[in-house]
């Protein structure tokens, strides 16, 4: 399992996405992504998405268009 969690998924600083978790959504922008983790600008503050969230289907990413 520890290969398919550190796969790049060639997000870009600035990149627009939005992140579902259950029924919430929330827009962000990509800062960095990192082996096991994507840091992500919220408007207010920066948090970290875990990969292993983003494979087990617990939160999901959608590439927004600018």
């Amino acid at each position: 399992m520890l290969g398919l969690v550190n796969v790049r998924y060639g997000l870009k600083p600035g990149e627009p996405l939005i992140i579902v978790q259950g029924r919430e959504k929330c827009r962000a922008a990509v800062v960095k992504e990192y082996v096991f983790h994507i840091l992500v600008n919220m408007g207010a503050y920066q948090t970290s998405i875990n990969k292993v969230d983003l494979y087990i289907g617990k939160i999901k990413l959608i590439r927004k268009e600018h």
